[in-house]
């Protein structure tokens, strides 16, 4: 286990960390499709946890399957689970350098009519749509990042905080213009 720089949960336990050997596994490395799935399996944990504690999932995450994204780009919603009409579009942008580097979310453009500040300059533009950087950096700046975690370790960290945060502004919003 990597050096904790995080409050640990429940989750920390159900869905564990990468084992030493997935650390330099990176999507240039003959063993990424190995870890893809291995991503994948601990996103549907943590899904299948909400679901078993009787909680909605707040989001849906799968990886493109374009040949040509070589798995670095993933795409899903952010749901509000009591509105499912309330729901945007994502991208999750891994680099070259993941699991070194920590993933990145961006959201559809439209949410800016519905939410606070975002940061403007990170523009992420797929099929003609556009969309906003929700989260980057955080976990690394605040060394609450190491190469053992993986996608569902930056979404309950970092996404679920920030859409935890979002969501009263969100609704509101949403009710006034529908």
């Amino acid at each position: 286990m990597s050096e904790i720089k995080w409050q640990r949960s429940i989750l920390d336990e159900l869905i564990q960390e990468f084992p030493q050997k997935w650390t330099n596994v990176n999507p240039k490395h003959p063993g990424w499709k190995d870890r893809v799935k291995l991503e994948i399996e601990k996103v549907m944990q943590y899904i299948n946890f909400l679901k078993n504690t009787n909680n909605r999932p707040w989001f849906k995450l799968f990886p493109e399957r374009n040949p040509r994204y070589n798995y670095l780009i993933w795409t899903g919603n952010l749901v509000v689970p009591e509105r499912p009409e309330i729901n945007f579009d994502i991208k999750v942008l891994l680099t070259s350098e993941y699991p070194k580097v920590c993933p990145r979310c961006f959201a559809e453009e439209t949410i800016l009519n519905y939410c606070g500040k975002i940061f403007l300059k990170n523009i992420w533009e797929q099929d003609s749509k556009k969309y906003v950087m929700i989260c980057h950096e955080h976990l690394s700046d605040t060394n609450a990042w190491n190469n053992r975690l993986g996608i569902v370790h930056f979404f309950v960290r970092q996404v679920w905080v920030w859409w935890a945060a979002q969501q009263n502004s969100i609704i509101g919003e949403y009710d006034k213009k529908h």
